[in-house]
């Protein structure tokens, strides 16, 4: 068929190229929105946009904590809320992470071709689609149609329209929202948010950790009670609100029509948003008396009134001394709340940058509002003060003229006397006496204030000899420069690529001054090591973690650095003597001391974490650190002991956390065999370890475990008994559990609380916890014989000596319990190796010079010493009525023979 002059299509194929335009735009429009098997989305992939353009699903990171998720969010929220998120527990911490389907139909995610988490559990059959609807629902469909999988059957912190909240009976369903643990941190939060059905109507209910903390009231023409601000009549916003109940489900859900961005969503407060940034629920905290507005009641502690609360302030309280830090990254703001109401000494409190951890602040402190810069914190505000009370407050223009004479009394303001050339000093700046400025502002008053800026006020002023100057009150500054010198003077927190630490540098201080990671020798041994320790730890200076405890150093060349691969490493003379991490990296790489005790190799150009040392405890457990397993990355976290106190190369014994599914306990092994065991965690308490929370002790600890799919574990954060804060010296009561060369666990006091009480496990004590002995009992050995450690020493015997490095005192309690001529041991003056006593010995106690030793002591006796004195003297007096009794005997019998040779003699006599 022709086609027209000027090379025109002709109609059928003109028909054809539009079928295949069409054919084309709606294949890439259908794509837009839906991936099959074997497709991937990732960081650098464009996101999945639902076929209206209503939502988006892609790759997202989150500021100050650089986790990465993938999720759903609304395309026109210029806030980028996200309304779903897929593995809020599982973030991704490079951008390596991939969303696809895999052969099977499963939806999952993966990193370098692992699976990362498991999305969907159905296998599919044929061609299996994943897409986006316009309604926010993400559904996973095989080619028969049948839905596997979908995100409003897994619902995150967002219910949108169309979403349920309740129950599905027939699938025994749950559909609730958590919250986020912080606006930074999209793991699982505090909060709950569930419907509590009846039957012809129902209610929302917030649980907070699992206790109801907050209710609606029953829904009633389109109103909740305590909802005051839903469907109200001034509200911008209408809901159509309907529930459900019957054998199959209850339920609610709503629709807006009306509203530009439809959603509730419960933030990490407890509070329910909606899509206009509506508070819809309105209360901020919920302190167990004000049930008026759907809090829930609950027992408030005798020092905070019924009107007592807590207000959001931009200000500081005076003074560091009544400020503590926990940096525990499972806390959010209200686990903060709770610890400050229930602490009567606590003023304020507030979290970190990331929404996690808390800082409180407690005691007799005063608090200003004098920088708006200032942060935000929670300050307790008392019932009886009117609203808006300034309790605070300081005499501010008095505390400015204080602070100001003493910056002038430093040295750096000694020669303002001094001036000369208008105000200079040999230089071209000015300088002006504080006296001349006082005047010139006329006291700083507030008719020559002309305004604030970053840097503080400005004032106007006409200094001596009429010149109009603007004078700016540079106090903020100087503190901002001084507090930074301080900082660099106290020590950096951070290496990076080519630094090092050595003997001779400055060690490593964490941000807030808690830790110190830096160059140690230990006693007996000169032996050296890189570590971290509490900084005022003053009184025993223990290590928390070594990096070397098996590559000791033998002298003071040793560096601590971080090579062009990006690998932290012990060098020695140029020479590696140990690599620390194994994961190579390029680019800006940094190893920082965190105030939670941690030491972070971090890829910055990634923002990924290349390795950590809380995922390689040594003998210390910290707060926030781990016992247990990892199971997604395959990590053990457990601690080994020391070999001795001045030996830190692995020891006898290492503690773990086996875990139950509904709870667990820790286990201490020795050289490979269970020791000890803790007993079941029930109540914040372990069966075998009665001085850990008992009412007598210093620290009390909120104990966390963690039983998921992702990893079993076993946590513990501190808190002071307020009974014994006049006990309390932040020098010698540090929050650690340490592992002791001998099996035990102790508390960071500086008397070292023995957590678990046991001293040596002989195979037959089970009801302290000690494990049955799986070798038969010695014969010689009661069920009562034991080892005191004692000053003592043996007459005319010093022992047999095994100078084996290798050995711990453990195993001289072993040899010596296992041989039955064995009565005492102990080992060198470095902790390892043996000194045996054995045979028939004399023990002596009369020496009070004497070395401590580990004596036997038999089940029957008491007191050994003792009993030798009171056996030594019954000795002695049976010996001395047998030689009397001998000796009267022997008399007797010469006095008879003598009397009868007498006899005899006299008879011969008479008979001659």
């Amino acid at each position: 068929m022709a086609t027209r002059a000027g090379g025109s299509l002709n109609p059928i194929s003109f028909l054809i190229f539009a079928f295949l335009c069409y054919h084309e735009l709606t294949s890439l429009a259908a794509g837009a929105s839906t991936i099959g098997i074997g497709g991937e989305l990732n960081y650098s992939s464009n996101p999945l946009v639902s076929p209206g353009g209503n939502f988006t699903l892609g790759y997202f990171t989150l500021s100050n904590t650089n986790y990465s998720y993938f999720g759903i969010w609304y395309t026109n929220d210029e806030q980028a809320r996200k309304v779903w998120v897929v593995n809020p527990n599982t973030p991704l911490l490079d951008n390596s992470g991939v969303l696809t389907i895999d052969g099977r139909g499963i939806l999952k995610i993966t990193s370098g071709g692992n699976t990362i988490l498991n999305i969907s559990d159905q296998v599919g059959t044929g061609n299996v689609n994943a897409t986006l609807d316009d309604s926010g629902n993400f559904v996973l469909m095989d080619e028969t149609q049948r839905r596997l999988w979908e995100s409003f059957d897994h619902p995150t912190n967002t219910l949108l329209p169309g979403m349920k909240l309740g129950q599905n009976l027939t699938a025994g369903q749950n559909w609730s929202l958590t919250s986020w643990l912080s606006d930074y941190v999209a793991a699982s939060g505090a909060f709950t948010l569930s419907w509590e059905p009846s039957q012809e109507s129902g209610q929302l209910v917030i649980y907070r950790r699992g206790e109801v903390y907050w209710n609606s009231g029953l829904l009633i023409d389109q109103k909740f009670h305590f909802l005051p601000q839903l469907n109200a009549d001034s509200s911008s916003y209408r809901y159509t609100i309907s529930y459900v109940s019957n054998n199959d489900e209850r339920f609610i859900t709503f629709d807006a029509a009306h509203e530009n961005l439809p959603m509730w969503f419960l933030n990490p407060e407890g509070q329910i948003i909606d899509g206009g940034n509506m508070f819809i629920s309105p209360i901020d905290f919920c302190y167990g008396y004000q049930s008026d507005n759907g809090c829930a009641n609950s027992l408030v502690p005798n020092c905070r009134g019924h009107n007592d609360r807590f207000e959001q302030r931009r200000g500081y309280f005076v003074g560091n001394s009544g400020r503590s830090y926990d940096d525990n990254s499972s806390l959010s703001l209200s686990d903060c709340m709770e610890r400050c109401w229930n602490n009567c000494t606590c003023l304020g409190f507030t979290n970190n940058s990331n929404g996690t951890g808390c800082i409180i602040w407690s005691g007799n402190l005063e608090y200003r509002e004098d920088n708006p810069n200032n942060m935000i914190i929670n300050v307790l505000v008392r019932g009886n003060s009117p609203k808006g009370n300034k309790w605070w407050m300081c005499r501010r223009e008095g505390e400015q003229k204080k602070l100001l004479h003493e910056l002038t009394a430093s040295d750096s303001f000694n020669n303002v006397n001094e001036i000369e050339n208008g105000g200079r000093e040999g230089h071209d700046l000015k300088i002006f006496s504080f006296a001349s400025i006082v005047a010139a502002t006329n006291d700083f008053s507030n008719e020559n204030k002309l305004g604030q800026g970053g840097f503080g006020p400005v004032y106007k002023g006409r200094l001596a000899g009429g010149s109009v100057n603007l004078i700016s009150f540079l106090i903020f500054a100087f503190l901002c420069i001084w507090g930074l010198d301080s900082s660099l003077v106290a020590g950096a927190n951070t290496i990076r690529i080519g630094d090092e630490l050595n003997s001779s540098s400055n060690p490593l201080v964490s941000p807030g001054g808690n830790f110190t990671l830096g160059f140690f020798t230990l006693d007996y041994t000169k032996y050296s090591y890189f570590g971290i320790w509490y900084t005022n730890d003053d009184y025993l200076a223990r290590k928390v973690w070594v990096a070397n405890p098996n590559t000791p150093l033998l002298n003071n060349s040793g560096v601590l650095t971080i090579d062009s691969s990006g690998v932290l490493k012990i060098t020695s003379g140029g020479s590696t003597l140990l690599n620390i991490s194994d994961q190579v990296a390029t680019g800006n790489v940094t190893a920082t001391l965190l105030d939670s005790g941690n030491f972070v190799l971090m890829d910055q150009t990634e923002k990924r974490i290349l390795w950590q040392s809380f995922d390689h405890p040594t003998d210390t457990l910290l707060p926030g650190m781990k016992l247990g397993q990892n199971l997604r990355t395959g990590k053990n976290w457990s601690l080994t002991s020391w070999l001795s106190n001045y030996v830190a190369a692995s020891g006898a014994f290492t503690l773990s956390w086996e875990p139950t599914q509904e709870s667990g306990q820790l286990v201490v092994y020795r050289r490979g065999e269970v020791y000890w065991k803790s007993g079941v965690l029930r109540n914040q308490s372990f069966e075998f370890m009665p001085a850990l929370n008992a009412g007598f002790s210093l620290y009390s600890y909120n104990l966390r475990y963690i039983y998921n799919n992702d990893e079993r574990s076993f946590t513990f954060s501190p808190h002071i008994d307020q009974s014994f804060m006049f006990l309390y010296d932040p020098t010698q009561n540090l929050p650690m559990w340490f592992l002791n060369p001998e099996g035990q666990i102790r508390d960071g006091g500086n008397q070292g609380l023995c957590i678990s009480p046991a001293d040596f496990c002989y195979g037959y004590q089970s009801d302290t916890g000690c494990a049955d002995s799986v070798v038969p009992e010695p014969h010689c050995r009661g069920h009562n014989d034991s080892f005191k450690r004692r000053r003592r020493y043996f007459t005319n015997n010093t022992g047999s000596n095994d100078f084996n490095s290798s050995l711990s005192l453990s195993d001289c309690m072993e040899r010596c319990w296992n041989d039955c001529n064995c009565v005492a041991f102990i080992n060198n003056s470095n902790g390892t190796g043996c000194t045996i006593w054995s045979g028939n010995l004399e023990p002596r106690d009369d020496n009070p010079n004497a070395g401590i030793i580990y004596s036997h002591d038999s089940g029957n006796s008491s007191n050994t010493g003792n009993s030798s004195k009171e056996n030594r003297r019954w000795i002695w007096l049976i010996i001395a009525v047998a030689i009397s009794l001998l000796v009267l005997f022997l008399g007797l019998f010469c006095y008879l023979r003598i009397k009868k040779h007498r006899t005899e003699g006299e008879e011969e006599k008479t008979a001659t």
